[in-house]
């Protein structure tokens, strides 16, 4: 009897102990958000890797892991396209456990901050009108696993224009690149590229890692009075900052070269964090080992680049940011030494060097100020197969910028600043002439100047933002040329409906000349800025809450452009001159070109952190010019008719993402006075920008593969490039005043290439 007793006591002990445990246990329960929109994520894997648990969010972005023992668990949340989330939590007895948590970019800042806009088209700043912005998951997937190029994912979209697979730069609206301004975190940049200086022929990729950018905008016309010296549009980058939460590492191997970024906090209270990221290219290596057609005239450069950052909140007033790049390339024609011309570069060398500093300081909640000092240079140096000098170029700029804005009034934010710039070039090139068996100098100086600028902006809304308007006043003023120059802005956005927005703008811009201009081999000081006068007025609706259509025109009226046509090889009369040293020294620049770019986009875009996302786009663009000194009229270097992108992306599962870009366009003039004969020959003509290279056509297809393990993550990418195998062709000219001579030359872009890669974050 008394054994039975004790059995039934054990028994009741150990059911006891079960139900103890059982109450112990919790449920956690939460959903997983987009941090730019806050939509639900679905398809995210949420688990806890300690405890061999694991949870995939539904269609509302929920997620639910019964029995959780109590005590301090990490979750791993993380889908394919974002960034892997780890979140410590501390799980009490007995008591169940709400979370949300946010996936993307933003999370990164601040463990305790997160600035979520609840709409998934934003702009990003409340005076553009005429604007994309491309985020961090769409940089990704637009980019090639060829190169981890940001600049290369602003060519598919809308108004941008490109005919050439080996180059970063683009064309926006009948503009070309060097009318474009590049703003990395507020600082104008020069042509931020490896490339070769100097030839038309050539390629380049930009010196910023894709790792480290959080975003990019192009603002393609009536850009706000922030911005300064430049008359078409401008390329907003934003460099992001380190991770706060945890130390992160991710490395990358692709066809052409490999990666590494590594990032944290700094300190224990994680105020400050810290983010590095180098890259070393090996196509040039490899290219050299395979290659044995000493004939050919295409050429790969290597490159290798770093960019680091640290940023720093002191407290909740000021934050403080340093960063600096580095960049070095060069490229090699050793392999067709014996067959280089002595005008040909053996080896052309590019390097440089940036570094910035900001302060923000927020003093009340209506006012913020920013103060930043940059440095930057760009060296550049080609020699040719005697190792004699053909092109120096040695730019250098210190800027000092201040911006300052102030809520005077619910519905009223006042701007302005002031940027000064420091611009120091020395510059030579040289050419080899035949006739007298000597080097020839054609350019030679040492230049500087200083480039300051002040704006005023101010931005009303009003009728619960229903309405809002944008004007303000730039002035900028050239020391070398003694030009002051006063640009007005005005726009306004009109919402007659909740989802239908009209926008309409007016502004002038202007662009300095060069140093090269002023004091080259076609020199003349008495240059002034060229100018530009923008229009716009566009219809976007808002189709649901995740698609909308937005249909833009534009009209940008171009003046004083810098040109002559005695500079250009041409016919006049039938008889074929130009340039030429010891016979016809040329004529110095004038601002003689007029000219306008007008046309329409229609861009239809879905953005949802859910399965299909992306746009289709066309433009249709008329560029024309004419010289004042000629009467002659011609296309623009840039005109293109008809402009046609798609691009679309689906995650199918939270390891997998498909998808592609497709790009259309019916391209570019031959720059110069070229024509065709009846036999299909390209002979010089006495009217400019006849001929045009064929249609460019080219469909990418991409698939990623994420594999998960205990404490990293492993993603493979596919890639075909230009899988309708399109012959894709560029032509450019190369021309030689020191000889008088003209070529012509035409490479094969892309055909049909499969790519992979690898990258590994942990």
């Amino acid at each position: 009897m008394k054994s039975g007793y004790l059995i039934v006591s054990i028994v009741a002990v150990f059911f006891m102990a079960g139900n103890i445990y059982a109450r112990q246990n919790v449920r956690l329960h939460g959903t997983v958000r987009d941090s730019r929109t806050n939509e639900p994520i679905a398809k995210a894997l949420v688990s806890i890797r300690d405890l061999k648990i694991q949870a995939t969010t539904d269609n509302s972005g929920e997620f639910e892991i019964a029995d959780v023992p109590p005590g301090e668990v990490e979750l791993y949340v993380t889908t394919v396209g974002y960034t892997l989330i780890r979140r410590k939590i501390a799980v009490q007895p007995g008591t169940p456990v709400e979370i949300e948590i946010f996936l993307g970019p933003d999370v990164l800042r601040r463990s305790d901050e997160v600035t979520v806009t609840a709409a998934p088209f934003v702009t990003p700043e409340p005076s553009t009108i005429s604007d994309h912005t491309l985020t961090e998951s769409e940089l990704k997937n637009l980019t090639s696993v060829l190169v981890d190029d940001p600049l290369r994912s602003v060519q598919a979209l809308p108004g941008v224009t490109t005919g050439d697979d080996f180059v970063a730069d683009f064309s926006v609206r009948g503009a070309g690149f060097r009318s474009i301004g590049f703003n990395m975190d507020s600082l104008l940049l020069v042509a931020p590229l490896h490339s070769v200086s100097d030839i038309t022929d050539g390629g380049s990729i930009s010196i910023f890692n894709g790792d480290v950018i959080e975003s990019v905008t192009l603002l393609s016309s009536v850009f706000p009075v922030t911005y300064g010296d430049r008359t078409a549009s401008e390329l907003v980058v934003r460099t992001r900052d380190g991770n706060r939460q945890r130390f992160a590492n991710s490395a990358m191997a692709s066809a052409s070269g490999l990666g590494w970024t590594s990032e944290g906090p700094l300190g224990k209270s994680r105020k400050a964090s810290w983010i590095g990221s180098a890259r070393k290219s090996y196509l040039d290596y490899i290219l050299n080992q395979i290659r044995s057609d000493t004939t050919s005239t295409q050429f790969v450069f290597g490159f290798y680049d770093g960019f680091g950052k640290v940023t720093l909140d002191p407290d909740d007033h000021n934050q403080i940011r340093i960063s600096g790049n580095f960049a070095n390339s060069r490229a090699d024609q050793h392999k067709r030494l014996a067959t280089l011309g002595v005008n040909s570069f053996l080896y052309g060398d590019r390097h440089d060097r940036i570094a910035q500093g900001d302060w923000r300081w927020i003093p009340s909640s209506k006012m913020v100020l920013d103060s930043s000092f940059s440095y930057s240079t760009a060296y550049a140096n080609n020699v040719n197969r005697d190792q004699a000098l053909l092109f120096d170029s040695d730019y250098q700029q210190v800027g000092i910028k201040q911006d300052f804005s102030f809520q005077a009034l619910p519905g009223n934010r006042i701007e302005a600043g002031y940027y000064a710039r420091n611009l120091d070039q020395n510059g030579m090139r040289r050419r080899f002439n035949f006739t007298t068996a000597q080097f020839r100098t054609s350019d030679t100086f040492d230049a500087s100047a200083w480039q300051p600028g002040v704006y005023v902006q101010d931005n009303v809304t009003i009728w619960g933002s229903r309405v809002s308007l944008a004007y303000g006043l730039r002035y900028d003023r050239f020391s070398a040329t003694g030009q002051t120059i006063w640009m007005p802005l005005v726009n306004m956005a009109v919402s007659p409906l909740a989802n239908t927005r009209v926008t309409m703008g007016y502004g002038q811009y202007s662009q300095f000349p060069d140093f090269f201009q002023l004091y080259g081999e076609f020199s003349n000081t008495a240059l002034q800025a060229e100018r530009a006068t923008h229009y716009v007025l566009g219809v976007e609706q808002l189709i649901t809450d995740k698609t909308r259509v937005r249909v833009e025109a534009y009209d940008r009226e171009d003046r004083n452009g810098i040109y002559s046509a005695n500079d250009e090889i041409r016919l006049v009369n039938g008889v074929a001159v130009g340039p030429r040293a010891g016979v016809s020294p040329g004529r110095p620049l004038q601002n003689t070109l007029r000219g306008y770019s007008r046309g329409v986009e229609v861009f239809l875009q879905r953005r949802s952190a859910n399965k299909l996302l992306g746009w289709i786009s066309y433009a249709y663009g008329r560029t024309r010019v004419r010289d004042a000194a000629t009467g002659l009229r011609w296309d623009g270097d840039f005109d293109q008719r008809h402009t046609f992108s798609v691009y679309g992306s689906y995650r199918w599962t939270n390891s997998l993402n498909v998808s592609m870009k497709y790009r259309y366009g019916t391209n570019f003039p031959i720059a110069g006075f070229l024509a065709r004969d009846a036999n299909g020959r390209v002979l010089l003509s006495d009217q400019r920008n006849l001929l045009r290279m064929p249609i460019y056509s080219r469909l990418d297809l991409r698939v990623n593969k994420a594999f998960r393990f205990d404490r990293w993550q492993l993603t493979l990418y596919g890639e075909v490039l230009n899988i309708l195998a399109h012959d894709n062709a560029r032509w450019t000219s190369t021309q030689d005043t020191t000889n008088g001579s003209l070529s012509v030359n035409q490479d094969s872009l892309f055909p049909l290439l499969p790519l992979a890669g690898i990258r590994i974050d942990f």
